[in-house]
């Protein structure tokens, strides 16, 4: 029977005081939380990091804030117009659910209607240039589910 031996000191009878082998103490836990703590200062100051060096990193290429932000890749790259097309008054944009081009080169917007549009026209036409052309379709207002065109 050896001093360290529980199962003996055990079977003696004896109290025994003390952890067992193996018990997690706070003498064996407080390293523990400091390694947790450290993991989670180095995940926060990353992030942190990340948020701050970003933007500069990004607006690198453009500094001036001039061209456009290019999307997709291969021969599906695009450049992002965002507002493009001239709105007349009394209509505003819902989800917008599906955008064609015909063969005349007038772009077609199938949306739903915004809450605060005065307009319920849920067919927006534009040239290709962005000048408002016709809109139609108030009775398919909230039911904007895609767009297909022939011609």
């Amino acid at each position: 029977m050896s001093a360290g031996d529980l199962t003996a000191t055990a079977a003696t009878g004896f109290l025994v005081a003390g952890p067992y082998p193996g018990q997690t103490t706070a003498k064996t836990l407080e390293p523990i939380r400091y390694d947790h703590l450290d993991d989670m200062i180095q995940t926060i100051g990353t992030g942190l990091a990340a948020s701050v060096v970003s933007p500069t990193i990004l607006g690198a290429s453009d500094k001036a804030g001039t061209k456009r932000p290019v999307i997709g890749s291969g021969e599906f790259t695009y450049e992002v117009y965002h507002d493009w097309g001239e709105l007349p008054a009394g209509i505003k944009y819902g989800n917008t659910h599906g955008v064609c081009e015909d063969s005349r080169g007038q772009i077609y917007i199938h949306h739903t209607v915004h809450a605060t549009s005065d307009r319920h026209d849920t067919m927006v036409v534009f040239d290709q240039h962005g000048k408002f052309v016709r809109s139609w379709g108030a009775e398919f207002e909230g039911g904007a589910h895609g767009l297909h065109i022939r011609r």
